[in-house]
């Protein structure tokens, strides 16, 4: 395991690292053996009494001033010598860390705001996936997903749909990468301890949601639902199942109106202040029952879609209001 041969070596020097200190083992000038670690220890390791030409197996005598951790003695030879320093040396390589190995990510761009759109209008973007193998491999499959089926089997779309369907469009990249290289540890020699080897990987979602709108404004006293013009409300581009916040700037003497789509929860509180507040439907509240009513866009994005409308009776009220499920 060890890539340096005692038998070759003649005064070069050989370095060990591990994370907490380094332990170099070295020839000196007079071909002595030795060590030094990281607080600048010189010790002997092997023969201290002659030099490295004059060593033959027959004459050589080993000094143990290592203490035990070399398990030398005066009769080791020169090839039981160097074939303990052998194992000592691939002792300290095993014992360095293993190389640290990076997961391969892959993030899909966020797609353009707003992410709550109205039902019916265009969606026209580039879809953008981006692989950092790190210590991963090269991409072997590749593919982006619209709910859940495949658009295209790269990481980059030119995303254009016409008119945009109610609910969730989820948006998704996969990658199937190959076996990554093996990396070297801190002394140069190939570990492939946590190497990343062929995996799949999935991005995080990114998606839009499409909604029917909520409109809300004002009737005069005499005026009812018939009266009700989509296009002389004001409109919110919301998800309306929580609680819904609009404004009535200029409302005395009038009725207020909020108009929701009917697959929305049915709200049955209105609230402005802790003090100011009520049912809605009940005998006295300021809203009645609400009404389903269907209607078309203003704006000709869709048809035929069904509301409740909430009307309130005359009031004096101005501010904001929340319309709550409870």
């Amino acid at each position: 395991m060890s890539s340096v041969n005692l038998h070759k070596i003649n005064r070069d020097t050989v370095v060990i690292p591990s994370e907490a200190n380094k332990i170099m083992l070295f020839f000196d000038l007079d071909g002595i053996l030795k060590s030094k670690d990281s607080s600048g220890n010189v010790r002997n390791v092997g023969y201290s009494d002659i030099t490295l030409n004059d060593i033959t197996e027959a004459n050589s005598k080993l000094t143990q001033e290592y203490g035990g951790n070399f398990g030398l003695t005066q009769d080791d030879k020169q090839l039981d010598f160097n074939t303990k320093v052998f194992s000592i040396l691939d002792a300290m390589i095993d014992n360095l860390p293993h190389p640290v190995y990076v997961q391969p990510t892959l993030t899909l761009a966020p797609l353009p705001a707003p992410e709550v759109r109205e039902v019916g209008t265009p969606f026209v973007t580039s879809i953008n996936a981006s692989y950092v193998k790190n210590d991963g491999g090269d991409i072997i499959i590749s593919r982006l997903t619209r709910n859940g089926s495949e658009i295209s089997s790269s990481l980059t779309y030119s995303e254009n749909i016409p008119q945009l369907s109610q609910g969730d469009t989820i948006y998704s990249a996969f990658v199937t990468y190959d076996d990554g290289a093996i990396k070297n540890n801190s002394a140069g020699i190939p570990d492939a301890t946590g190497r990343i080897l062929s995996s799949s990987i999935n991005s995080y979602d990114r998606l839009i949601h499409a909604t029917y709108p909520v409109f809300f404004g004002t009737l005069n006293p005499e005026q009812t639902i018939d009266d009700i013009l989509l296009s002389s409300m004001t409109k919110l581009i919301i998800k309306s199942n929580g609680s819904i916040s609009v404004n009535y700037p200029n409302s005395v003497g009038k009725k207020l109106v909020v108009i929701i789509p009917s697959d929305s929860t049915v709200k049955t509180i209105w609230w402005a202040t802790p003090l100011n507040s009520g049912g809605i439907g009940g005998s006295g509240d300021l809203f009645y029952s609400p009404v389903l009513k269907t209607y078309n866009s203003p704006t000709s994005l869709w048809t035929g879609k069904q509301f409740r409308v909430y009307i309130s009776s005359v009031t004096t009220f101005v501010g904001n209001m929340e319309f709550r499920n409870s």
